[in-house]
This record gives structure tokens, C-alpha cells and sequence, in this order.
């Protein structure tokens, strides 16, 4: 296809509007992408990995069909790029857009153009994410994966999309690789670990391993992020009944953020384990406080009414659903006001 002027120009436009921000792709997904895409030397994406990808590797979720391709007929070109594209070289398979990712040889002959296909993706994934057309939505996140396997923002876009959709093992695989790749960000740890943890029944001793190693990278990654690694370290001590380590990682939310929301429920949360009904109610009045909702508190008010006068243990299983509903409510209050106090920052591998 020959590019017109009209072309040439909407692509500038577009482009610069793009980096700006001012499109469906904001800036950092867009230099996340495109700055890889031409730094990135060959081998990126290799033929045998493509051709016959090993049992969960990157290139085996890919290949995992979600929808069916319509019947051919459809409206949708699938041979050429079409008008609204950046790209003049690489065409989109709207259907199977996995197909249209470029080779290495050609990615690497054709950075610019390999730049532009990879916003014309991110941009029909937006566009699909507004319509709700997640399995559109999976698809397109799929090729991105595929086109930069190296570089967590695909695989991280690739779990949000099946964690929409509820697809929970494919979107903890596709987090999973996200967060052993450069570009990681705070959210993709918190819903990794969130994911893991919303497992029905109970977690495998490598599951508890596999989660305390990511605690003990984030304590890694500097003060930023020792607080949420110890929220998350008490979330999984309440989720699996380890009062030790729940003791251990509330003494510690303590030290660093003795007034926080998160502090106090799992401060509550220990002393129901202890059957410790007067520091329950006490942490009751300290959660209004630090403004934890109204049917948040509540719901702790019902479940310490059921600690009797002499401090007996209530039922370990009311502990645990409702201290872990609280648990998740909290953190998802916390990672809304995070984007103002740094929590999206990038971590290092």
C-alpha cells in the first residue's frame, strides 16, 4: 500500500498525539513499547520459540485460541492495513491479530514501522476495552505479548484482560511472567498476589513460597515499597491462618504507618486470632478514624460481638472470609489513591 499525504499526515498527528498522551495511548505505554521495539537488538522474539512453544512459556499462552474466528465474509480487512492504522507495512488481523506479528528479520528492518504497529494494537485494544469486547480486548494484548515478550507492560495489560474475564490461571501465568520482566510496576505485584490468593481452598506450600519471594523482592526495591510488601505479607498470613507471620508483618505496618486503614484491619484481624475481644473493639474506634467504610465496620462489629465476654476464639473460618474480604476491600481502596503516591512507579529486576 502506498501512502498518500493525508496518510503521512494523520500519522504524524497521530503519532505525536500518542506520546502526548492525548490518545487512547497514553505516553508511558507508548514509549514503553515503541522505545523497546527499536532499542531491542534481534532474537527478541525467536522463530523456534514461535513456531513450537515449550509448555508454559510466553509463546504458549499466545498460542492458547480464545474465540473462534468468524467465517470468512467478514467486514473486517485482514490483508492490508487499513485506513486508521499507523502503520503502513504491517497489516492487523482484527480475528487473529498474532498472525500480523512481524518476524524478528522484519521488526528489525523496519523499527519505525514496528513502533507504529505496536500503537495501532495498543489503540484497537483501547478501543475494544471501551466497547467491552474482552475477548477483542485478549486478543489484541496477546499479539502485544508476542511482539515484545521481553518487556512487562504486555503481559501486564494480558492479565488485567483475563482477570476481566475471569480467566484466573491464565491471568496469574500472564502476570507471573510480567513481573520477572523489566518495566514491572507496584499493581502488577499487588494483583499477581491478589490473584494468587483468591484460589478456592487451600494454597500449596509452593504457592506460599512462590509469594514470600515476592514479599522479599519488594522489600528490595526501597522505603516505597516495604509497606506494601508487608500488607501483602499479612494478607497472605490471614488467608493461610499464620498468626506468627500476621504478628510479625502488623508490628511492622505499625512501625511505618501506625494510622493507616491497612494497619488497623490486620491489627484487628490479630487480635481475633487471639480471642483478644477488648483490643478488637478498641481497633473498631481507630478504624472509623482512619476511615475505613461504614459497612467495613460493621462487619468487624458483628464478628467481635461473637468473641465471648471471657475471650474465647471465635470460628477460625468467620476469621479468615471476613478479615480477608476487608483485607482486599482495603487494598483496593489504597491502590485507587495510590496513582497519586507513587504506587504505578516502575521496579527494578
Amino acid at each position: 500500500m502506498t501512502d498518500t499525504p493525508q496518510r503521512e499526515s494523520d500519522r504524524g498527528q497521530r503519532t505525536s498525539s500518542a506520546i502526548r498522551g492525548g490518545s487512547g495511548v497514553g505516553r508511558a505505554a507508548c514509549f514503553a513499547f515503541v522505545l523497546v521495539a527499536i532499542s531491542e537488538g534481534p532474537g527478541v522474539v525467536a522463530k523456534e520459540e514461535v513456531a513450537a512453544p515449550s509448555v508454559g512459556s510466553p509463546a504458549a499462552i499466545a498460542a492458547v485460541p480464545t474465540s473462534k474466528v468468524p467465517a470468512a465474509g467478514s467486514a473486517v480487512p485482514r490483508n492490508e492495513p487499513g485506513p486508521g492504522q499507523l502503520s503502513s507495512k504491517f497489516a492487523i488481523d482484527y480475528w487473529d491479530p498474532e498472525k500480523s506479528v512481524p518476524s524478528a528479520k522484519d521488526r528489525d528492518n523496519n523499527p519505525l514501522e514496528f513502533g507504529y504497529f505496536l500503537q495501532d494494537l495498543l489503540e484497537k485494544a483501547e478501543r475494544a476495552r471501551k466497547d467491552n469486547d474482552f475477548q477483542a480486548l485478549i486478543r489484541f494484548y496477546r499479539a502485544v505479548a508476542k511482539a515484545v515478550p521481553d518487556n512487562a507492560k504486555g503481559w501486564s495489560k494480558l492479565c488485567e484482560a483475563y482477570e476481566f474475564v475471569k480467566d484466573r490461571d491464565r491471568a496469574i501465568r500472564a502476570c507471573k511472567y510480567a513481573i520477572e520482566r523489566p518495566a514491572v510496576e507496584v499493581q502488577d505485584y499487588v494483583r499477581y498476589v491478589n490473584l494468587v490468593l483468591s484460589k478456592d481452598g487451600a494454597l500449596s506450600p509452593a504457592e506460599v513460597a512462590d509469594l514470600k519471594a515476592v514479599f522479599e523482592h519488594l522489600e528490595k526495591q526501597g522505603p516505597s515499597t516495604v509497606f506494601l510488601a508487608n500488607s501483602l505479607r499479612c494478607q497472605t498470613a490471614v488467608r493461610v491462618k499464620d498468626v506468627a507471620a500476621l504478628e510479625a508483618c502488623t508490628k511492622e505496618m505499625s512501625r511505618l504507618a501506625p494510622d493507616d486503614a491497612k494497619t488497623v484491619v490486620f491489627q484487628w484481624s490479630l487480635a481475633l486470632e487471639k480471642g483478644q475481644r477488648a483490643e478488637a473493639e478498641r481497633l473498631i474506634d481507630r478504624a472509623v478514624k482512619a476511615g475505613v467504610l461504614l459497612e467495613n465496620i460493621q462487619r468487624m462489629q458483628k464478628v467481635t460481638s461473637s468473641i465471648g465476654s471471657r475471650g474465647q476464639k471465635i470460628a477460625k473460618g468467620a476469621v479468615v472470609v471476613c478479615a480477608l474480604a476487608l483485607a482486599l476491600a482495603a487494598a483496593l481502596a489504597i491502590r485507587r489513591r495510590g496513582m497519586t503516591r507513587g504506587m504505578t512507579q516502575r521496579l527494578a529486576r
